[in-house]
């Protein structure tokens, strides 16, 4: 199985609906800070009788999608709507764009809610080296940003170019070879941008081209990964692997446990032993869990967080990473003391510099330094996957 890295916090609403979005990511981070700077969750209940306005998201370059009488739209950072709540569904903004749906259609609008490409595809996702996969009818082909078709519509799948097909501000590896996976019948190959077929198709599934010039490929049922002529220079020897590396090292799983391997040899570099695994994504630590407690590796393997936590994720830029104890979310710094003390029923990871934290069911953000910047008094999330709600990782076929 492909290893799916859920990023709690990430925010970003993604939804597992076909090919390019099949990974949405992504998924699935002491004392209060001394002085005026922080407020305690408790402080925050006598605010918390303005009418529901309808459930948030997290926050992706200044925008975070908001829902309500199950209608999309988008709030700024004071927690004005920006964009009508007129959408059926909307995704984070990425590079100033954002995909989004009406009806059976889909299209991209920019950050004031101009309609950049017209709702006209079955399937759309976000642009990477200036094209997006579409869909049209039951093929696939790419768009560039004036919605000129460059590469027909003759695939029965496909990923984007450079950036990670559903990437967030917590999931942003650089781009490697210039290359896209596309399925022909049931099987994955890789194009350039002039639609010319430069590897061809013959694996089970493929991901994109990392800033290493590998991408992770399923051959058979076991994974390994190729550069750019199509060379297996990881045998596919793996029963799991994550879709994307970060610093060098990518998950693999093996025998039902997960570690890291080298993503340009194979070489194992942190011997499959956990539950779940993060990402090092952010820096050189990540999470790891075993049994239920989760704590903190550096690359190569030592436990610099001992696994005391009941839930943990990534660090994100800020260096900070959402954690759980006992009942509670916080937010630790690289040591593993509470910079943020656990005190919220819920939060998500720091994504555009502000977390979503939940106080008696009602959702608001605060920053970096736990200053209140928006309020609670948003909907909690009925519908967050149950993986977000435990272990923080998620593994799919």
């Amino acid at each position: 199985m492909a290893i799916r890295h859920r990023a709690r916090g990430g925010g970003f609403l993604r939804f597992l609906r076909s090919g390019m979005r099949a990974g949405m990511i992504g998924v699935m981070l002491c004392v209060l800070l001394v002085g005026q700077s922080g407020v305690r969750a408790d402080d925050l209940l006598p605010r918390l009788s303005a009418p529901d306005p309808g459930v948030v998201f997290s926050f992706s370059e200044g925008r975070a999608v908001i829902q309500l009488g199950g209608k999309y739209g988008y709030i700024d950072r004071t927690g004005a709507t920006v964009i009508p709540i007129n959408y059926d569904e909307a995704l984070e903004f990425l590079d100033g764009l954002a995909p989004v749906r009406q009806g059976d259609k889909w299209g991209v609008i920019d950050p004031t809610g101009k309609v950049i490409v017209p709702l006209m595809y079955d399937d759309l996702s976000y642009f990477g080296s200036g094209l997006a996969p579409a869909k049209m009818g039951d093929k696939y082909g790419f768009i560039d940003v004036n919605n000129d078709v460059v590469i027909p519509f003759t695939y029965n799948d496909a990923r984007g170019f450079g950036e990670y097909p559903a990437a967030s501000a917590t999931r942003r590896p650089t781009p490697g070879p210039n290359l896209a996976p596309v399925k022909v019948g049931d099987q994955w190959g890789y194009i350039d941008r002039m639609g010319n077929m430069v590897i061809a198709p013959q694996f089970k599934t493929a991901y994109r081209f990392g800033a290493e010039g590998v991408a992770p490929v399923k051959v058979d049922d076991k994974w390994g990964a190729v550069d750019a002529t199509g060379t297996l220079v990881v045998p596919a020897m793996f029963d799991g692997m994550a879709d994307t590396a970060y610093g060098g090292l990518i998950a693999i799983q093996q025998n039902d446990m997960l570690g890291f391997a080298d993503i340009k040899t194979g070489q194992v570099v942190i011997e499959p032993q956990y539950d779940s695994v993060g990402e090092f994504a952010n820096g050189d630590l990540t999470y790891v869990g075993s049994n239920g407690s989760f704590g903190v590796i550096d690359k190569t393997g030592k436990v610099v967080v001992p696994l005391r936590f009941q839930g943990l994720d990534n660090f994100s830029a800020d260096g900070l990473a959402l954690a759980q104890l006992g009942d509670k979310w916080g937010f630790i710094d690289r040591t593993g003391a509470f910079a943020i003390p656990a005190q919220y029923e819920d939060a998500f990871a720091y994504t555009d510099g502000l977390a979503r934290i939940e106080v008696a069911k009602k959702v608001g953000f605060i920053d970096a330094k736990g200053n209140v910047v928006i309020a609670p008094r948003f909907a909690e999330d009925p519908n967050t996957p149950a993986c977000f709600r435990s272990t923080n990782e998620c593994n799919e076929a």
